[in-house]
Formats: structure tokens, C-alpha cells, sequence
């Protein structure tokens, strides 16, 4: 976060990180470009770092196209 000169997370964001590393389930709905993504990846990266052999994929969706019959 020190690269992005960010020091702090959203309330949302904060919540849901904890409730994720107690072991709960988490839905975040919030509007666009508020930082849902963060909630699934500090978790998954603090995995990463406790066990170095272990593996993470991301998969994004880049297109979506409607098709309409």
C-alpha cells in the first residue's frame, strides 16, 4: 500500500477483511471503483505470504458481450 501512498482501508473493506480471516462467509456490494477487489485480495495474499508454497490465480473477465436471440 506504501507504493499508492495508501494508508488506510474503507470501513467496508475493513469489516469484510476481518470477518474473511475469522473464517466467515462475506457478500460486498458497493458502487464502482470502491475497492470491493481489496477485500479478496489482502486476504489471499496474507495466505500466500504465511505458506510460500502454496498458489493463487485470478481470473477477470475482459469482455462481456450480450448476445440477444
Amino acid at each position: 500500500m506504501d507504493s499508492r501512498k495508501i494508508s488506510t482501508f474503507y470501513s467496508h473493506q475493513a469489516r469484510a477483511i476481518e470477518e474473511i480471516r475469522s473464517g466467515r462467509n462475506v457478500v460486498v456490494s458497493t458502487s464502482t471503483a470502491s475497492g470491493k477487489s481489496v477485500v479478496y485480495q489482502v486476504p489471499l495474499l496474507m495466505a500466500l505470504e504465511r505458506d510460500l508454497d502454496s498458489k493463487a490465480i485470478f481470473v477477470y473477465p475482459t469482455k462481456v458481450r450480450i448476445i440477444r436471440y
